[in-house]
């Protein structure tokens, strides 16, 4: 009776589901990611969730254009791992010992991404930020410019001042934009490129540069402004207008294109977090504990020479501990052995292996 309820719930929200976006309408294209499209008792299928597995079902198709078919094979596949899940979780497997600890382990990376959301992620890509490129990523711009270059001479800033607007003002006088480039401009290639940068999106460019560029008509030189050491004249030729989707559906992408650019600076943020966890917790290597395993690792010639390196009283000790945490050389040689096994002599490498196991713990803990 349990599993024949179970199927007509099934059966409703399936009918619901392809009535409401059988031939791809708009009302589909912009349901709501939290609607619930299938349900088997407390377990729930959202439009997101099947969104998502189309996507990687489908990964070259377009969900709105998709037919019923194809639909209909993502969702029975979700389905039956609702069905496996549930039979997993009457049968009580959710309790066994294996199934816990692989439980546990999860939550706590979850936890630890969660963490370096909030500290590093959240304080460098604002939710103002991604907007912004939101807005730019409307158009993309064909662009030419020049560069003036004053570097880290502070001597030269004046002279650079002076000769872009010496130049600007030939400009507003009718010169040709492209001549003056090869005449003038300080960047590498000008005279080849005649300051054209070509048509040139949000995330190809330093958003100082993109963002004065975006709202210049299209046709008139800007006046000159200085980004990165130099003064620039930019030129907009044409403004190429790009179909977006809603904040919402496109934040996610605007994101990972985010996490490239400003891959630099949340590397700085990563290493600035671990150092403040380093201190707060008093992580330290311990030197001659590490100098003792990599003299016993010369010893490994081929992968088959891991057996009886070291005893179990040798596999206790600790290579590096904070206040809440310790790697052993028996957890770490483990961890290790398989990928680097040919390298665990070098010192600079066991160390840089065993910050980066102990600060992900520490991530973790906090």
């Amino acid at each position: 009776m349990k599993y024949a309820k179970m199927v007509q719930t099934l059966l409703v929200f399936f009918v619901g589901l392809f009535l409401s976006f059988p031939n791809c309408q708009k009302d589909s294209a912009e349901k709501s990611d939290a609607s619930i499209i299938a349900k088997i008792d407390d377990f729930e299928i959202t439009y997101k969730q099947f969104s998502d597995h189309f996507k990687k079902l489908y990964p070259r198709q377009n969900l709105r254009k998709a037919s019923a078919q194809d639909k209909k094979q993502v969702l029975d596949d979700m389905i039956n791992q609702l069905l496996t899940l549930q039979e997993a979780y009457r049968l009580g497997y959710d309790k066994k010992p294996e199934v816990v600890d692989v439980i546990a382990k999860k939550e706590k990376i979850l936890a630890a991404e969660a963490y370096e959301k909030k500290e590093v992620y959240d304080k460098v890509l604002t939710t103002q930020l991604i907007r912004q490129y939101y807005t730019w990523s409307k158009r993309k711009l064909k662009l030419s410019r020049m560069k003036f270059v004053y570097g880290t001479d502070s001597s030269l800033v004046e002279e650079k001042e002076q000769k872009a607007y010496e130049v600007y003002r030939k400009l507003q006088e009718g010169a040709d934009f492209k001549r003056l480039a090869v005449l003038y401009s300080e960047h590498q290639n000008a005279q080849n490129d005649s300051g054209s940068l070509g048509a040139i999106d949000c995330f190809q460019m330093d958003e100082d540069i993109f963002g004065r560029a975006y709202d210049l008509p299209v046709g008139e030189a800007g006046e000159p402004f200085h980004a990165n050491n130099a003064y620039y004249i930019l030129l907009v030729e044409k403004r190429i207008p790009q179909k977006v989707r809603a904040f919402e559906k496109e934040r996610a992408q605007i994101v990972e294109n985010l996490k490239k650019k400003y891959a630099f600076k949340l590397s700085h943020e990563f290493f600035q977090l671990r150092k403040k966890l380093r201190t707060e917790y008093h992580y330290r290597l311990l030197s001659e504990n590490i100098d003792f395993f990599c003299n016993r690792a010369k010893a490994i010639i081929t992968k088959e020479d891991s057996t009886d390196l070291f005893n179990d009283t040798e596999r206790s000790v600790a290579l590096c501990e904070s206040d809440i945490n310790k790697i052993t050389i028996g957890e770490f040689f483990r961890k290790a052995f398989p990928f680097f096994w040919n390298s665990l002599d070098e010192k600079r490498l066991v160390e840089k292996l065993l910050s980066k196991d102990c600060l992900e713990q520490l991530t973790q803990y906090k």
